[in-house]
C-alpha cells in the first residue's frame, strides 16, 4: 500500500506547494488531497461561508487520512496550514500513526513546528526525504 501523504503550505506560495505535490505524486506518492487545485481557488470571487466550511472539511479529512504530514512552512504566517499542523500533531498525540515533518525558513521563530518528528531547513531536503518514503 502506498503511503498516504498530505502536504500543507501557505496560499501565498501555492505554486511552490503545487510543484512539490506534483513531484511527490510523480515519485509514486499518494497525496490525500491536493488543496492547491481545490475548485475554490478558481471561482473568481470570495468564498461563501458554506464554501469555506467545505474547503476546510476536505483539508482536515485529508490530514486525518495521511500517515505522513509535511508542512512547507511559508515565509508569511498562514492560518490554514498551522491549523492542519495542529490536527496532525493532535492525531499523533492520541496515538494515530502519523509522521510530521516541517521544512522551510523561519523555523526558529515558530512554536508548533518544533513538535515535528523531522525538521528540514530547505524544502528540497524534505522533498528528497518524502520521495524516499514513497518507494
Amino acid at each position: 500500500m502506498t503511503l498516504p501523504i498530505y502536504i500543507a503550505g501557505g496560499s501565498s506560495e501555492i505554486e511552490l506547494c503545487q510543484s512539490m505535490i506534483d513531484a511527490v505524486r510523480g515519485a509514486g506518492g499518494r497525496i490525500t488531497y491536493d488543496w492547491t487545485r481545490d475548485p475554490g481557488w478558481r471561482l473568481g470571487r470570495p468564498l461563501t461561508m458554506q464554501e469555506r466550511a467545505e474547503c476546510a472539511a476536505r483539508d482536515l479529512a485529508a490530514v486525518a487520512e495521511a500517515r505522513l504530514f509535511w508542512l512547507m512552512l511559508p515565509r508569511e504566517k498562514t492560518e490554514g496550514a498551522h491549523v492542519e499542523l495542529g490536527g496532525a500533531l493532535t492525531l499523533r498525540a492520541i496515538g494515530r500513526p502519523i509522521e510530521v515533518i516541517v521544512s522551510g525558513p523561519m523555523l526558529d521563530s515558530r512554536l508548533f513546528p518544533a513538535r515535528a518528528d523531522r525538521i528540514f531547513a530547505e524544502h528540497g531536503e524534505a522533498l528528497a526525504y518524502v520521495v524516499g518514503r514513497c518507494g
